[in-house]
C-alpha cells in the first residue's frame, strides 16, 4: 500500500462511526492493510490468516459497504454457519446508516430501520446495482454445503472462518468465480484449525498472504500481556492466536486430534502418587465383552485406578463399591457414576444405601456442557478438563494408556468435540474404561484449580507444578 493508496483508504474509512469517533481513527494498522486489500483487490487471490477476535468480520462488512455502495459490485460472503454469517450482515447493516452515501442506496421502499430488525436477512440489492448477499455453507454438513452455494455466483467472494470449511465445500465456492472474468476476486480469511484446502491456500504462490499473530496483536493493542498468558491455557492458542497449523501426523482422516501425547503421558505417570486434598471417585460401568468395570480415585494433585475387572455383573459390582468405600481409610467426598445405559442400575442401587446417597452424582456425558460456547457436550468438557489438569497432576501407575485413544476436533461452531465411541469401535479401538473412569471425577468445575499449590504440594512435587506440555 503506498501512500496515495493509504490516503484513500483512511478517506473511505473516515465514512464510518464506531463509538462516536470516525473508523480511521480506530481501526488499527492490521485491519487497515486488510481493509485495503478488499478494498483495491490488487491480488485476485488473498489469504487472510489472523489472531482471533482481531475483528475480520467487522472489516469484511465495511470493506463490503465501500464495494457496494460505491464501487457499484456485488460481493458474496461465504459463512460456515448461519450465525457467523448473520453476524457479517448485522455489521453490514448496523454501519449502512453511517453515511448518507451508503443508505441513499437502498431501494425506495427500504427502510434502515426495517433492515435492522431482519435477523434473517440474507441478500441486500442496491439501486446502483451492487450489494451484498451471505451464504452459510453449513460446514458441518457437505451435502447442504454444497447445495447452498450451487448455483450462485459472483465476480467478488469473500469467505469467512474457511479454515473451518470442508475441502469438498470449497471446491463448490470457488466455483461461484468461474466465467467471472479476468478480476474474478476471491478471499480465504480464517484461522489454521485443519490441514485442509486453507493449508493448500497458504502454501500456494498465486495467494497473497496477510498474516498478523498475536504479536502483532500485542503492538496494536489488540491484546495485553496479561490477556495473552491467560490465553496460553486455554485451547486452541497455537491456532488462534500463533496461527500455525496443527502437525501433519496430528491429524487423522476425519479431523480428529490426539488429546493427551503419548511423551507427555507418560512423564506423568509415577509408581506412587500422594493423594492429597478431598477425594473423589469415578465409576465407569461395563457390560458384556471385553470392558472393565473401573474406579479411579482422583485427588487435588494426583490419581490412582482403584479397581479394574472385567465385571459384567452389576450387582456385584454394586457390592464392589460398597465395600471399598466401608474399608477406605480416607473416603470421597463425591462418587461420580454414568447413569446412561448399563451404568443406570449401579446409580440406582447406590443411591440406596444411607452412607453412600449424599455423596452419588450421576453423569449423562451427553448432556449440554457448562461451558456450551466451547464444548460440543459434557463428555467434551470433561475431557478437556483431564487434559488441563495433567499440567498439575500425576497418574499412579502405568495403566493409563487407553488416554492416548482420546482424540477431539472443533466444529464449524468452534466447539470441541471428543471423537464418539461408536466413531473409536470403526476404528478397532475398544471402550476408553481408565479414561471415563479419570474424566468422571471432572463433571464439577473446580474454580480454585490453578491456584498456587506450594501450600499443601509435596516438596517432591513442587518442582513439577508447570510442566511443559
Amino acid at each position: 500500500m503506498n501512500d496515495e493508496q493509504r490516503d484513500v483508504v483512511l478517506k473511505l474509512l473516515s465514512l464510518f462511526k464506531i463509538e462516536g469517533k470516525t473508523a480511521d481513527q480506530v481501526v488499527t494498522e492490521g485491519q487497515l492493510q486488510i481493509f485495503f486489500e478488499l478494498i483495491f483487490r490488487p491480488h485476485k487471490r488473498l489469504h487472510i490468516m489472523t489472531s482471533t477476535q482481531f475483528g475480520k468480520s467487522f472489516i469484511v462488512a465495511l470493506a463490503s459497504i465501500i464495494i457496494s455502495c460505491i464501487q457499484k459490485e456485488v460481493v458474496a460472503v461465504i459463512a460456515p454457519t448461519n450465525e457467523k454469517a448473520k453476524i457479517i450482515m448485522r455489521y453490514f447493516i448496523e454501519h449502512l446508516g453511517d453515511n448518507p452515501l451508503f443508505f441513499s442506496q437502498l431501494e425506495k421502499d427500504t427502510k434502515l430501520e426495517r433492515l435492522r430488525m431482519e435477523e434473517s436477512k440474507e441478500r441486500i440489492i442496491l439501486r446502483n446495482g451492487g450489494g451484498i448477499y451471505v451464504i452459510s455453507v453449513q460446514a458441518g454438513n457437505s451435502k447442504k454445503g454444497i447445495e447452498a452455494a450451487m448455483g450462485s455466483g459472483a465476480k467478488i467472494v469473500i469467505g469467512d472462518e474457511m479454515g473451518l470449511v470442508p475441502d469438498a465445500i470449497e471446491a463448490t465456492v470457488f466455483r461461484m468465480i468461474a466465467g467471472r472474468g479476468e478480476d474474478a476476486f476471491y478471499c480465504k480469511i480464517g484461522n489454521p484449525f485443519y490441514r485442509n484446502h486453507f493449508l493448500k491456500s497458504f502454501r500456494d504462490d498465486k495467494y497473497h498472504k496477510v498474516f498478523i499473530d498475536y504479536k502483532q496483536g500485542l503492538k496494536e493493542g489488540r491484546y495485553t500481556e496479561d490477556f495473552i498468558a491467560e490465553a496460553r491455557n486455554k485451547p486452541y492458542f497455537d491456532v488462534l492466536y500463533e496461527c500455525t497449523f496443527p502437525k501433519a501426523d496430528a491429524i487423522d482422516a476425519s479431523g480428529y486430534s490426539v488429546l493427551i501425547g503419548e511423551d507427555y503421558l507418560h512423564s506423568r505417570m509415577r509408581d506412587i502418587v500422594p493423594m492429597v486434598g478431598s477425594l473423589r471417585w469415578g465409576i465407569d460401568v461395563a457390560g458384556e465383552g471385553s470392558n472393565y468395570s473401573v474406579v479411579v480415585e482422583r485427588g487435588r494433585s494426583g490419581a490412582k485406578i482403584l479397581y479394574k475387572e472385567n465385571n459384567p455383573d452389576t450387582m456385584n459390582f454394586v457390592g464392589v463399591i460398597v465395600q471399598m468405600f466401608k474399608d477406605a481409610k480416607n473416603k470421597p467426598t463425591r462418587i461420580y457414576v454414568d447413569k446412561v445405559g448399563i451404568g443406570k442400575p449401579v446409580f440406582d442401587r447406590l443411591r440406596e444405601f444411607r452412607e453412600l446417597a449424599d455423596l452419588i452424582v450421576g453423569v449423562s456425558a451427553g448432556d449440554v456442557a457448562q461451558d456450551n460456547a466451547m464444548f460440543f457436550n459434557c463428555r467434551a468438557e470433561m475431557a478437556w478438563r483431564v487434559k488441563e489438569w495433567l499440567g498439575i497432576g500425576e497418574l499412579e501407575g502405568k495403566d493409563w494408556l487407553d488416554l492416548l485413544d482420546i482424540k477431539y476436533k472443533i466444529q464449524s461452531d468452534r466447539k470441541i468435540k471428543i471423537k464418539s465411541k461408536d466413531e473409536m469401535m470403526k476404528d478397532g479401538i475398544v471402550s476408553p474404561d481408565i479414561f471415563d473412569g479419570l474424566a468422571l471425577t471432572f463433571y464439577h468445575k473446580e474454580e480454585q484449580l490453578y491456584e498456587d499449590m506450594s501450600q499443601w504440594l509435596p516438596k517432591e512435587t513442587k518442582k513439577r507444578q508447570n510442566p511443559a506440555r
